[in-house]
């Protein structure tokens, strides 16, 4: 089962998403899912230093130097983007 793509595997995972999906009724909703909204949400933003608030005002927008910070704290290489 995919969620956006992210691919749900386990019982564990398969009960997070009804729960999920049965909470919300509207896309807004999702700002109050933390974590998951800033997942599905964020954007980067090439002229950013820093993070921001993103222009559809549910989650954040984020600069190079945050998706730097990122990869070397966790001696990543590379992070592939499934839109935009």
């Amino acid at each position: 089962m995919l969620l956006d793509g992210i691919r749900l595997n386990n019982k564990a995972d398969k009960q997070s998403e009804n729960r999920i999906s049965r909470s919300l009724s509207s896309l807004f909703d999702l700002r109050r899912l933390g974590l998951l909204c800033d997942l599905l949400w964020s954007d980067p933003d090439n002229d950013l230093k820093g993070w921001s608030e993103n222009d559809a005002g549910i989650s954040l927008r984020f600069g190079v130097d945050i998706v730097n910070e990122f990869l070397n704290q966790h001696k990543m290489d590379l992070i592939c983007r499934a839109h935009k």
